[in-house]
């Protein structure tokens, strides 16, 4: 981010409710690498001064947890309907983060489920 969008995006991090405030938090987490490690400091220092409790954090996590595995999947089901295969598959699970175990049994089950097989 450069420092122009870096200053805008901390200065919106007090508008933001507590359930945006966390979800940000932990998409960041997730991938880390693609955000500036200012960015992340300045999401984790308006979490740390509204005071917002391990719990609610931890049901933020599960819930970004539970939304990225459900896109994930659709990604796999609209490529395998698309017809892709499954290393077409398991290449775009890789590109957006899955280790290389988790991508290809995903990849595997909805190329088999998209062929009719169980």
């Amino acid at each position: 981010m450069p420092s122009e969008c870096l200053s805008a995006f901390v200065d919106r991090l007090p508008g933001m409710d507590d359930e945006a405030l966390l979800q940000t938090l932990r998409r960041m987490k997730v991938a880390a690498h693609q955000y500036e490690p200012e960015a992340i400091a300045a999401v984790e220092a308006e979490v740390a001064r509204r005071g917002l409790p391990p719990m609610q954090q931890h049901e933020a996590a599960r819930r970004v947890a539970q939304d990225m595995v459900e896109s994930l999947q659709e990604d796999a089901e609209r490529l395998a309907l698309e017809g892709r295969s499954e290393a077409q598959i398991r290449a775009q699970l890789k590109a957006r983060g899955l280790d290389e175990g988790v991508a290809a049994a995903i990849a595997r089950r909805t190329r088999d489920a998209a062929a009719g097989r169980p």
